[in-house]
């Protein structure tokens, strides 16, 4: 009996000790690759919060000076973090647009892919053998290539709109723009004005780029052998990578098929971190408490900015009108400067990093005015907010398009204080309002209920496990099959001959345009 009772305690010994070495050896090292952008940043940190809190480590690997602003402050425990030049741009100028075009170039390709691979191949190259996976920021096409080099398994987060066109589904079409009402009219004609700007200015250089890439690292060709002739971040995750992807899929998803196909975006919705849930400034929660007039929160997010002068005008004369509460949320280029107006704060007032949720979640804010950033998004559907959308740049017009199309936003023409209040008396009225929160909760029901950050902490250690790998997805659409259908078959005159003066100041003197049934050399002064 005593030897059976030794040998009883011996067996739980060894199998304690290997349940503790079983747990030792599955801690993960992990390295954090990311933009500074808060949109970008704020899903990423709460993936790591979750993963400390299963006992796994990480680094950081950032750009600008993030690390101490956001970084360190967004996580319970101290990290190796180290701020690079990877994205030099903090702000797009969204008041020209081949110069925001330029910018963007600069972030997506230059940057973001060119960039961001010999930042990180120089930090694996000097630290071989130390990482177990790597977590990186969609627009970091070149992290995700550097992983590939070094053989490490890579996941990228990405809150927004998936521009994907599958071959095999002719309605999926993702929209790359949004046209403001008074120039619907000339929409589809606009939508492949910007796809094939947006390849010749970004995705294309972007493409030679991970070419030239391979080509010097003796890399798989891998976009070369899929047949693309285009890339966005995206489509490469898609094809090639695992993607996690939040956000409301009735918003952010080419189409409900699209989630039934077995690809590498793994889909996990949103359910916010109540454990992190920010409290409000004294200041704002005052003037929500003390409102007469329903309360409308403004942010237009951190990464576009806009004439200054514009935004002076714009809350100078919110101010003085008596319809509504404004509380704006100002980016650092401009918040300086707008409070020094020193302008009366009876109806509005002007704020810096603000609690945004818990602000949106608060009874008496009843609408969002916002640029419809994915973060944006997901907190407006999370929290039932009705939404003016007035979008600028990447993912942002698409966001829009599919809020005013599912019904739980209105456009806005133009950022004016008439246009405001016009917008927001018919979002309120009994007509609209009380459909726009039904549909909201609909959405909600549906994007809180496939996992959230509990469900992407699952998927990065399943990747690191090798449990989930790389599949082949259903087939992408090339950019000339996405040319063929942004264009409409027989596009009206008046519809060209208006785009072109549109454009007029905008492009070069010459524009060549391919189409299957149009073949078209225009030289813009003959219209002007």
């Amino acid at each position: 009996m005593a030897i059976l009772f030794i040998n009883n305690r011996l067996l739980y010994q060894l199998l304690f000790m290997l349940f503790v070495l079983t747990q030792i050896s599955y801690t993960l090292n992990i390295l954090v690759v990311s933009t500074c952008y808060t949109g970008h940043l704020t899903p990423t940190l709460a993936i790591i919060r979750k993963l400390f809190s299963r006992g796994h480590t990480a680094d950081f690997l950032t750009s600008g000076h993030c690390c101490q602003a956001k970084i360190q402050n967004g996580l319970p425990n101290r990290v190796d973090c180290l701020d690079r030049g990877i994205i030099f741009l903090e702000e797009v100028d969204v008041n020209d647009p081949i110069q925001a075009i330029k910018q963007f170039r600069e972030i997506a390709a230059e940057n973001g892919t060119g960039l961001a691979f010999q930042e990180v191949n120089k930090r694996l190259s000097s630290k071989p053998g130390t990482y177990d996976v790597m977590i990186a920021d969609w627009a970091l096409l070149g992290a995700t290539i550097a992983s590939e080099l070094h053989k490490i398994p890579v996941v990228t987060s990405y809150i927004g709109t998936l521009f994907l066109a599958l071959q095999d589904d002719p309605n999926i079409q993702p929209r790359l723009s949004y046209v403001p009402e008074p120039f619907k009219f000339f929409g589809d004609f606009v939508e492949f004005l910007i796809a094939y700007v947006y390849h010749k200015t970004a995705s294309g250089p972007a493409f030679n780029i991970v070419v030239e890439i391979n080509k010097k690292f003796n890399m798989e060709p891998k976009i070369q052998n899929y047949g693309l002739t285009f890339l966005l971040p995206s489509s490469y995750f898609y094809a090639f990578s695992n993607l996690i992807h939040f956000g409301p899929p009735n918003v952010f998803t080419p189409s409900t098929i699209f989630m039934t196909e077995k690809t590498n975006v793994h889909h996990v919705g949103y359910f916010p971190e109540k454990d992190f849930y920010q409290k409000l400034d004294k200041k704002v929660e005052h003037f929500v408490k003390n409102s007469k007039t329903p309360v409308i929160y403004i942010s237009l997010g951190t990464l576009f900015k806009t004439e200054v002068s514009k935004l002076e005008k714009i809350v100078s004369d919110l101010s003085i009108q008596r319809e509504f509460s404004f509380i704006w949320s100002a980016s650092d280029f401009c918040f300086e400067k707008l409070k020094s107006l020193e302008l009366p704060e009876n109806n509005l007032i002007i704020v810096n990093n603000v609690a945004q949720l818990t602000l949106l979640m608060e009874e008496k804010v009843l609408a969002f005015l916002s640029h419809a950033g994915g973060n944006s998004v997901a907190e407006a559907v999370y929290s039932e907010t009705p939404m003016l959308v007035f979008p600028f740049f990447a993912d942002q017009p698409a966001n829009a398009d599919h809020l005013i199309r599912e019904k739980m936003a209105l456009p806005l023409a133009e950022l004016t204080q008439p246009e405001i209040s016009s917008k927001l008396a018919l979002l309120l009225s009994p007509e609209v309002y009380p459909d726009c929160k039904k549909r909201l909760k609909k959405s909600k029901e549906h994007m809180t209920s496939m996992g959230g950050y509990e469900k992407a902490a699952d998927i990065v250690e399943k990747v690191a496990s090798g449990e989930i790998k790389v599949v082949d997805a259903p087939k992408l659409l090339n950019m000339e099959q996405v040319y063929n259908r942004r264009l409409p078959t027989k596009p009206k005159d008046y519809s060209m001959c208006v785009t072109f003066l549109v454009l007029r100041s905008h492009f070069p003197k010459f524009v060549s345009i391919q189409h299957a049934k149009i073949n078209v050399l225009v030289r813009f002064q003959d219209y002007i």
